[in-house]
């Protein structure tokens, strides 16, 4: 939210005297509160009077009752002292030795109470809520110290601390332009008063089944948009029915649209609907399940698999199932609208089905299911300077030769699942066991902090295999991680938040790791000079500039204060398809949204800096950009086209004249570019529209059978492969023939 508090500005924190060149006395003290709340207190140091323009000698924030604090030793010292939900208070300090303790006393003030109202007349909940003196101005203070409240679940709030005056009341609203109201507090100690917003409406609807009664506990997903450029557009959020299968979504602007639909884990899921805000009585009807049948078992064995993880794929979610002691029987109710299956296990290499189609049938039998068995990678990660074991190295698969892991199907779905399910971490003496790997040639992937990455590709007989890695030494950084970075992250109003923190040298190299849940952080580091963000769910930190000497700790603090905006057009899509995009910073996801439609598009809070923005279309279609936001403007733009005006046509056949069943794909070389693909017609024609002028990669995507016995019967199975025709320069309409190798039943 943007602070509107016009007392508000930022100033340096904690300013010790011996840095102004003044000698400093050190006093202690204590405060007393009305309530026994635990509120953060910060204390402005004053030499002089305390009016309108004065400015703090430092400001500093107290977590307990009892403090010790740095003042000028000069003859006026006042202090002035602000807690949340108390009026201020101000405190002489006397610099000639004769107070011993300060004691700060806090009173309630003055109460308003209420409840905060759409414009439709309908309680609004979860609200910030921020005030601004309106009839005096106030002393400069941190922005940091800002105070809110925010409305209960049944809209209700209570703001106290306030004397007899007139303010203004900022509603920090997610999905719409944020609203001011004023007021005015009497001498009455509680007011009552309702704030009604002045053009906020909400979408009134009820989720029900195939028979038409509610469903209660469905989880009803939206994604709120509009032209307005200056709106907030959110990730995907969702709400939960009530018992009698009502929800409300909002509030947004009144004509502005939300996408909406239900899910509900027992009922099914119900198309994706557009609504006006305004609306009432929208109904989404669930689509039903549909019963999974199959057997799972062991490729060359032939036996049942009894330990299985079973992902059912959805458009708005995805659904992971364990499955035990079944004798590899699968007996599972998924969503009839689930668009692909992953049948995997801990010993097995995963199996992928993205043809599935469940149609309104109740029954499935997917048959049998063959896993192929898994090798087992070992060994140890070290440092290949020092030879010592390196300690929490990542080491995972990065993809491999068998059916759906191909580049592109690997960075939509297949690459990030196995990525994260074939994945380990090195022990303290540096050892690994990185299970299941296919028998073929695969990429594995090894990170540490501290050192540059590898990808490595690892043969069809390898089993053991040692990995040396090399440190970030460069340009003055020490060989050793000696020094330390400990700190927390906050939100600008003091809230303690986790997230993941990210420390970068000045070559560009980076490491990454999670704070703790309480928001602090302590990591090892080498010295030198160094760049530490963080990247939270409220949006990215500012990043810290820091050098470190030599066995130095430094304690830091980094704030969450939503900065940068990415607003941009999308143009191209067809009827029905929709896009999603996700912003990096780095490695790291920073924003996600979803369900957009041609247009324009903002999304709020993703930092500043170079970003990395992957939009990915519900038809396979996507395109990679990288962006930088002005820490000036603090906004970036950009083009999302998917209607290029250059196509690549042709024929394909396997070498003996049969035609495939499958797809070709055209990737681009350049990032920025849209890729497409086309399916293979029975003639063995293929047009894919809507390309720029470039380079591509072309791919197909086959199916191709393979055979197998199980207790002395034959049996056989499709399986989806991968051939990298080459590259191709596409100039307007550009024809390729393509011939596939081979066109074996067998294998």
């Amino acid at each position: 939210m943007k602070t509107r508090l016009s007392m508000l500005v930022t100033v340096a924190l904690v300013l010790a005297g011996s840095m102004k060149g003044e000698e400093t006395i050190v006093i202690d003290g204590r405060y007393d509160s009305h309530d026994d709340k635990s509120h953060r207190v910060w204390i402005g140091v004053f030499v002089g009077p305390i009016n309108e323009e004065a400015k703090a000698w430092s400001w500093t924030s107290v977590d307990s009752t009892n403090f010790s604090l740095e003042v000028p030793n000069v003859d006026e010292v006042q202090l002035m002292a602000f807690r949340k939900g108390s009026l201020p208070v101000v405190q002489r300090v006397e610099s000639d030795g004769g107070t011993s303790e300060i004691v700060l006393e806090f009173r309630k003030g003055k109460t308003i109470q209420g409840t905060l109202f759409s414009t439709d007349g309908i309680p609004v909940p979860n609200v910030r809520l921020t005030l601004e003196r309106k009839d005096q101005r106030q002393v400069q203070m941190p922005v940091r110290a800002q105070s809110s409240w925010t409305t209960n679940e049944s809209g209700h709030f209570e703001i106290s601390g306030l004397s007899a005056g007139t303010y203004d009341i900022h509603v920090d609203l997610p999905y719409i332009p944020d609203e001011t109201i004023s007021i005015r507090v009497s001498k009455s100690n509680v007011r009552r008063q309702d704030l009604t917003l002045a053009d906020a409406y909400f979408v009134i609807g009820h989720v029900v089944d195939q028979s038409g009664s509610g469903v209660s506990s469905a989880a009803v997903n939206f994604v709120a948009s509009s032209e307005s450029r200056n709106v907030h557009t959110p990730r995907g959020e969702f709400v939960t029915t009530d018992a009698a299968g009502e929800f409300r979504v909002g509030p947004l602007l009144r004509g502005s649209q939300v996408w909406i639909s239900g899910w509900h884990e027992e009922k099914g899921s119900s198309r994706r609907i557009a609504a006006i805000a305004g609306s009432q009585r929208v109904e989404l009807t669930l689509t039903g399940t549909v019963h999974l049948t199959g057997t799972v078992v062991d490729a060359t064995t032939g036996q049942p698999i009894t330990e299985l993880t079973l992902v059912a794929i959805g458009e708005e979610r995805s659904r992971r199932i364990a499955i035990e002691g079944s004798r590899g029987i699968i007996s599972e109710t998924v969503d009839v609208r689930t668009s692909g299956l992953v049948i995997d296990s801990k010993d097995h290499i995963a199996h992928f089905n993205f043809e599935l189609d469940l149609g309104s049938s109740e029954k499935q039998n997917l048959g049998v299911i063959a896993l192929e068995p898994g090798k087992q990678l070992s060994g140890l990660v070290y440092d290949s300077a020092t030879g010592q074991p390196i300690d929490g190295a990542t080491v995972c698969l990065g993809g491999y030769e068998l059916g759906g892991t191909d580049n592109f199907v690997a960075t939509n779905f297949v690459g990030p699942y196995v990525r994260e399910t074939v994945r380990t971490t090195t022990d303290s003496h540096g050892k690994y066991v990185l299970k299941p790997l296919p028998f073929v040639s695969a990429q594995v992937i090894v990170n540490a902090s501290g050192y540059q990455g590898q990808e490595l590709q690892v043969g069809e007989t390898e089993t053991l295999l040692d990995i040396p890695l090399e440190s970030h030494l460069q340009d003055g950084l020490s060989t050793e991680k000696n020094a330390r970075i400990r700190g927390r992250i906050e939100t600008i109003s003091g809230e303690l938040i986790s997230g993941v923190v990210t420390i970068r040298n000045r070559q560009g190299h980076s490491s990454s790791g999670s704070a703790n849940s309480d928001g602090r952080f302590d990591r090892s580091t080498r010295a030198g000079a160094l760049e530490v963000f963080a990247v939270t769910d409220l949006g990215k930190s500012n990043t810290l500039k820091i050098s470190l000497e030599e066995n130095e700790i430094r304690e830091v603090t980094l704030y969450v204060d939503a900065k940068g905006r990415l607003r941009g057009d999308i143009t191209g899509l067809e009827d029905g398809e929709l896009m999603s995009i996700r912003v990096f910073a780095g490695a790291t996801q920073v924003r996600r949204l979803v369900g957009l439609e041609n247009g324009a598009f903002v999304i709020e809070g993703v930092g500043l800096g170079e970003l990395s923005v992957n939009a990915r279309t519900t038809k396979s279609r996507y395109i990679v950009r990288t962006i930088k936001v002005d820490p000036h403007s603090q906004e970036a733009f950009v083009e999302l086209s998917f209607g290029g005006n250059s196509r690549l046509y042709g024929k394909l056949r396997h070498a003996d004249g049969s035609v495939p069943e499958g797809e070709v794909r055209a990737i681009p070389i350049e990032k920025g570019s849209a890729s497409n693909w086309s399916r293979i017609e029975r003639d063995g024609r293929y047009e894919i529209g809507g390309l720029d002028d470039g380079e591509y990669i072309v791919l197909t995507e086959h199916l191709k059978k393979a055979t197998y016995s199980i207790g002395g019967d034959t049996r056989s199975v499709s399986r989806t492969t991968t051939v990298q025709v080459g590259k191709v320069s596409v100039s307007g309409d550009t024809e390729l023939d393509i011939q596939i190798p081979e066109s074996t039943d067998s294998e």
